[in-house]
């Protein structure tokens, strides 16, 4: 068995979607399968990982290749989108839709995403499959954690909350803004995506002191900042089961979670999981009560179940689906 694993080429990642590959490749390994990026090589299964290129797959399609599209990954970063704003709703890009009808397979992190897809006229067979995460990736040194964090931002060592989002981004920004006025008692780091020094001067005219605005950072780095986070706090719907939850997961962050209309719906669980709210003002409590010690969290219940998508589960998984379509492909 040898796949092909199709991504944008490196000059064009996103950051979440360089993450995503490379767990990818990983979980292959470990399942002693192999892999090549050569679209010219020999292989029995091509695997597009959030990269919508319909000449490629018609052609592979052609050749008899079986075509699996994983979707909806990497949503935190306009580069690696596959779906976009449109006033409060998303809608699925057109060449995403094209490509993802021509998929034998079409992977997604959740059922929040296999209902959108489908309710955005993807009509191939599609699958949850929860992003793989590399475990040992969060095992990091206190000592690392403390010297990464305080040399990148240029503060001493303190408690914070992190958010993951996308300066362009008004819903997110507005919830963000939001929350941040009312928790004058919490210290929030916002990362995101489009920086730009004209945008994050228009955010800091606007945001009170508790609040640390940067652009999305290197690995090493995001993992430092990530497990020295009191929370990881999610803001929109859309991206309740992003790959960055499972990270956070993995690093024993406690998520809290704004699902306004999504609570109940996705892999989040409200006091078991994590804490998700439908309202901002139910949110800011919830992290006052975190902030000050009086709410258990749910890190260890989160981290038994990031477990199930470790690298080691997730190749075997993969591999079982890669033989499933060749199967399917031998019997037409």
């Amino acid at each position: 068995m040898k796949a092909l694993i199709y991504a944008a080429t490196h000059k064009h990642r996103a950051r979440e979607e360089e993450r995503l590959i490379k767990s990818i490749k990983g979980s292959l390994e470990l399942a002693k399968t192999q892999y090549t990026n050569d679209p010219f090589d020999n292989f029995d299964v091509a695997h597009f990982l959030n990269f919508p290129d319909l000449s490629k797959i018609k052609d592979l399609k052609r050749d008899g290749i079986p075509v699996v599209m994983s979707a909806l990954y990497c949503e935190n970063e306009r580069e690696s989108m596959l779906a976009e704003p449109h006033g409060e709703k998303r809608v699925l890009k057109d060449n995403a839709r094209r490509c993802l009808n021509e998929a034998d397979l079409v992977l997604v992190p959740s059922e929040i995403s296999k209902t959108f897809l489908e309710k955005e006229g993807v009509l191939s067979k599609i699958k949850v499959f929860p992003a793989p995460v590399r475990l040992a990736n969060f095992t990091m040194n206190e000592r690392k954690q403390t010297e990464l964090v305080s040399r990148y931002y240029h503060r001493r060592e303190e408690p914070f909350v992190l958010c993951l989002g996308d300066f362009l981004n008004k819903k997110d920004m507005n919830n963000f803004l939001e929350v941040t006025e009312l928790a004058p008692f919490a210290r929030f780091y916002f990362l995101g995506a489009n920086y730009s020094l004209i945008l994050a001067g228009k955010y800091i005219k606007l945001t009170p002191d508790n609040v640390v605005l940067s652009t999305l950072v290197d690995d090493d780095i995001y993992r430092a900042t990530l497990l020295k986070a009191k929370m990881l706090l999610v803001l929109n719907d859309f991206k309740a089961d992003a790959t960055n939850i499972h990270e956070a997961m993995a690093a024993k962050t406690q998520v809290v979670a704004y699902l306004k209309n999504m609570k109940g719906k996705c892999h989040l669980k409200d006091g078991i999981n994590c804490y998700a709210k439908t309202g901002i003002n139910e949110l800011v409590d919830t992290i006052d009560l975190l902030v000050k010690g009086k709410l258990k969290k749910t890190t260890e219940r989160a981290y038994k179940e990031v477990q199930e998508y470790s690298l080691e589960k997730t190749g075997k998984r993969l591999l079982n689906i890669y033989r499933s379509l060749l199967k399917e492909k031998h019997h037409d």
